[in-house]
């Protein structure tokens, strides 16, 4: 059975959908990017931003009874190549192997866009 999951300690999904989905064998989660837990983009380096993401991936995994040291795969979408070394180094919370695509359109704004 697949439980939506959503976090009152992460930005509101700007769709129809939940933060997350919950089954018997993992946890999948939808795209966050640099959003406050008031649905607003937040200003700042693509350092700032990246923290950002993974603090809302950590809001909805916590939702989920995880935490980020159990994630086993992640893909940043990038819109420019230049922020991949910033957003890898702070990504370190998140010790797996990521996955990077750039040259990609990102709904809000959203730059980075961290998936699990």
């Amino acid at each position: 059975m697949a439980t939506p999951i959503n976090s009152h300690d992460a930005p509101p999904p700007v769709g129809p959908y939940s933060h997350a989905i919950k089954t018997a064998h993992g946890i999948y989660c939808s795209g966050q990017i640099h959003m406050n837990v008031e649905g607003k983009l937040i200003d700042g380096s693509i350092a700032e931003k990246t923290a950002q993401c993974i603090r809302n991936l950590k809001a909805v995994l916590e939702a989920a009874d995880s935490s980020l040291d159990k994630v086993v795969k992640t893909t940043i979408f990038l819109s420019d190549m230049a922020h991949f070394e910033a957003c890898t180094g702070i990504s370190k919370p998140i010790s797996t192997p990521h996955s990077c695509s750039f040259g990609y359109y990102l709904d809000e704004g959203g730059d980075p866009d961290y998936r699990s």
